[in-house]
C-alpha cells in the first residue's frame, strides 16, 4: 500500500479529462460565444464582405472553443458548432427576416460556416497534443 501511492500534484490525462464538458454543452458555449461576437458585427461594421470574413474568423473561434471545451477533443465537434451556426442564420434569414437567399449566402450558410467550425476545431485539437 505503501508502494502505490500516487503523486498529487502530477497531472494525468483522466484528471484533465474531468475538467472538460460533455459535447452537446461545449458546443452550445461555442455557439453563444460566436453569436455574441456576431451579434457585435451587426452594430460595428455595414460593409458586407468584411462581415463575412468578421463571421468565418468569429466561428473559427467557436469551433476553437467547443472543441477545446469538450471531452473527446475531436475537430469534429467544430464543424458541428459551424452547422449549428449555419443552420440558426438560414433560420433567421428565411423565416425571420423573410429575406431571399442568393448564390452566394447559400453557400457561404452551406460550405463557408461549417467549415470554418472545423478549422478552428483542428486548431484546438493540434494545440491540445502539443
Amino acid at each position: 500500500m505503501i508502494f502505490e501511492i500516487k503523486d498529487r500534484n502530477r497531472s494525468d490525462a483522466n484528471s484533465r479529462r474531468k475538467n472538460k464538458y460533455h459535447p452537446i454543452i461545449a458546443i452550445i458555449i461555442g455557439y453563444i460565444i460566436a453569436g455574441s461576437l456576431l451579434g457585435l458585427l451587426r452594430f460595428l461594421l455595414d460593409i458586407p464582405l468584411s462581415s463575412v470574413i468578421f463571421a468565418m474568423f468569429t466561428i473559427i473561434l467557436g469551433g476553437f472553443i467547443a472543441t477545446y471545451l469538450s471531452r473527446p477533443n475531436k475537430a469534429i465537434i467544430g464543424l458541428y458548432d459551424g452547422l449549428l451556426y449555419s443552420i440558426g442564420s438560414f433560420i433567421g434569414l428565411n423565416f425571420i427576416l423573410k429575406t431571399e437567399l442568393t448564390f452566394y449566402s447559400i453557400l457561404i450558410l452551406v460550405l463557408v460556416y461549417p467549415i470554418s467550425g472545423l478549422v478552428g476545431g483542428y486548431i484546438a485539437k493540434a494545440l491540445s497534443c502539443v
